[in-house]
């Protein structure tokens, strides 16, 4: 049964059965070519069509909403965040001193293949006498893809400019984030946003408020938490702290920080005599030490499905590690992996388990988890 709509094929198909014996007043037997007409052809089409219907209906609600239709609800008010690009520094170079100045022009392109662009952000010259100059690069585009590309690795120059024998990075290149991207992680970042966004638009200090202006601030916040100094017993001179972690359970650095602060600190954003505060979440190392019993049809599926890429031990770590002040629960742990399915769904034959790490910790308001990487599993095949 569908939100709106019946989509249950066996309903459906009875429907239909139903309303043509009323047609023809009488009744179509298992044997009756009219039946199995309706059943073979008529049935998966309207399921479908039932399907698509029910589908539209949901996405008019924001929970359910997603791309371009969750952009239309976000509005102007709320627009999604994009991409932002990937910046480094770059040094372009000759052979010898320069016997005149060479201007640089802004937008020159460097790549370091086919794919990845990066461009000057200014027009910069190299003097005479002197043989190379620095300027700030950056990518074409936005994206995570133009991260972490070694010192020197960008060195093409596809604009060239008279005077110039070489360019290269000589940082490795880094800021740049996907946003929130027409995904199921990035829609569901930004359909939060849009549920703070209200509570945003007054003035009171709410604590939505202040959650939808540090997550604006950039999309690698994947979590916040926003207590009052006087509840916390936290420092006098700070009102409203505001602790921060980003996806991965990375800690912000020093830039997002600022960033943060920026935001929740505008006028538009908080009363005039309130102070705050903005910090990472403190981080608290667990282990994991576990061992689980299968039967050997289902040996080599539940190693994909729990120690894999993607799996059961992945799924646990990254909900632990980006929620502040969540619990390290063994037992969300042992739950997971008693309820394994492989790659079709299936549930598999886990008999039981035992988790020896992490111990259950509750956590401070200011704290979040961070597994430490010390990953001992272990499993045993059962009859």
């Amino acid at each position: 049964m569908g939100l709106f709509t019946e989509t249950n094929a066996f309903s459906i198909s009875k429907a239909l059965i139903e309303k043509a014996q009323e047609g023809c007043n009488t009744t179509l037997y298992e044997g009756d070519e009219r039946r199995i007409f309706i059943e073979s052809v008529v049935t998966p089409i309207m399921v479908s069509l039932h399907n698509v219907i029910d589908d539209v209906a949901m996405q008019k609600m924001r929970q359910y909403a997603r791309g371009e239709i969750l952009d239309a609800i976000g509005g102007d008010k709320c627009p999604r965040l994009e991409a932002k690009p990937a910046i480094a520094t770059f040094r372009f170079s000759r052979n010898e001193p320069a016997i005149a100045d060479i201007l640089i022009p802004a937008g020159t392109r460097i790549s370091s293949n086919d794919e990845h662009y990066f461009r000057t952000t200014e027009d910069c010259t190299i003097p005479i006498g002197y043989q190379e100059v620095d300027v700030m690069g950056i990518a074409v585009e936005g994206g995570e893809a133009y991260n972490n590309m070694l010192p020197g690795t960008v060195c093409v120059i596809v604009d060239p400019v008279n005077g110039i024998d070489g360019c290269k990075n000589i940082d490795m290149t880094h800021d740049g984030d996907d946003g929130e991207p027409y995904d199921t992680v990035g829609d569901d970042r930004y359909r939060e946003r849009i549920g703070l966004y209200e509570d945003s638009v007054s003035t009171c200090g709410s604590e939505n408020g202040y959650k939808f202006f540090a997550m604006t601030a950039d999309s690698t916040i994947a979590d916040v938490n926003v207590v009052t100094s006087e509840e916390v017993e936290g420092p006098e001179e700070y009102d409203v702290l505001i602790y921060i972690v980003c996806t991965g359970g990375q800690q912000p650095d020093e830039d997002i920080i600022n960033e943060v602060y920026e935001k929740c600190n505008a006028k538009d954003a908080r009363p005039m005599c309130e102070k705050i505060l903005v910090k990472a979440a403190e981080q608290v190392s667990y282990d994991i030490e576990c061992k689980y019993y299968v039967t050997e049809a289902d040996e080599k599926a539940a190693v994909n499905s729990i120690e894999g890429t993607g799996g059961v031990i992945e799924k646990f770590t990254a909900s632990q590690d980006t929620q502040i002040a969540k619990p390290i629960n063994p037992d969300a742990l042992f739950s997971e992996i008693m309820s394994a399915v492989d790659g079709a769904g299936n549930r598999l034959n886990i008999s039981r388990c035992t988790v020896i790490q992490p111990e259950y910790q509750e956590l401070e308001y200011n704290q979040v988890a961070h597994f430490s990487g010390n990953l001992k599993i272990s499993h045993e095949v059962i009859d």
